[in-house]
């Protein structure tokens, strides 16, 4: 898992520093590439179908200003999905959102949110509360 990480973060610095040789498209904002981003993640979760509870995992997704993850996604480990791709975008969310909330006033109440359960529910990864 650490290796998966690290391997994560040494794609986003690359990918950072590519980025800033081509030069941010004009009128692309911060908001704008995080909504492009969650929503390539949603799709790479696609339809989270399960046999049982085994399949089904859940996602932290984005940074609060506190460091708290900004919401959680139900996603399934069947073949379909490839995991270790699943983490290195929630990552890359996650470092993007965090660069977008820097030098801002904090926008949360900065409660840590309750990790939600997940459960196979009618062949679906659900989350619980």
């Amino acid at each position: 898992m650490r290796k998966g990480f690290l391997s994560a973060v040494v794609l986003l610095a690359s990918t950072s520093a590519q980025g800033q040789d081509k030069g941010a498209s004009v009128g692309d904002s911060d908001e704008a590439a995080l909504k492009r981003l969650r929503q390539e993640i949603v799709q790479m979760i696609g339809d989270p179908v399960c046999a049982n509870l085994v399949y089904c995992r859940v996602l932290a997704l984005g940074v609060k200003s506190c460091g708290a993850p900004d919401e959680y996604l139900a996603y399934s480990n069947t073949a379909k999905t490839d995991t270790d791709q699943l983490q290195v975008k929630a990552s890359e969310y996650a470092f993007l959102q965090e660069e977008s909330l820097a030098g801002k006033p904090p926008a949360s109440d900065c409660r840590l949110p309750k990790k939600p359960a997940v459960r196979c529910v009618d062949q679906r990864c659900r989350l619980v509360p």
